[in-house]
């Protein structure tokens, strides 16, 4: 099984926020057990939307980029490159 890419964007955050798992899965707003259940099991469905709504605010990442991770997990997306609409692929003025 290949390393799930809707993980991997998690603990980038995780990691770099210092947090654990409990507190990463608080933030997304599912259960310990859940992003356990990812973990050893990988992401092999698609998670409803309010769980990638809730990964990619807990993130700060855009939802395309959450939902492109998961739809390569679960095995719906298998080529490398998309497209990113042009409005989320522009920085973002301070």
């Amino acid at each position: 099984m290949s390393a799930s890419r809707l993980l991997e964007l998690i603990d980038l955050w995780r990691v770099a926020d210092q947090r654990t798992d409990a507190e990463a899965a608080r933030r997304i707003g599912i259960s310990r057990a859940t992003l356990s259940l990812m973990r050893t099991n990988g992401v092999k469905a698609l998670p409803n939307r309010s769980t990638l709504e809730g990964i990619a605010a807990t993130i700060s990442l855009p939802y395309t980029a959450v939902l492109v991770a998961a739809l390569r997990d679960a095995g719906y997306l298998d080529h490398q490159f998309i497209m990113i609409p042009a409005e989320e692929n522009q920085a973002k003025p301070t």
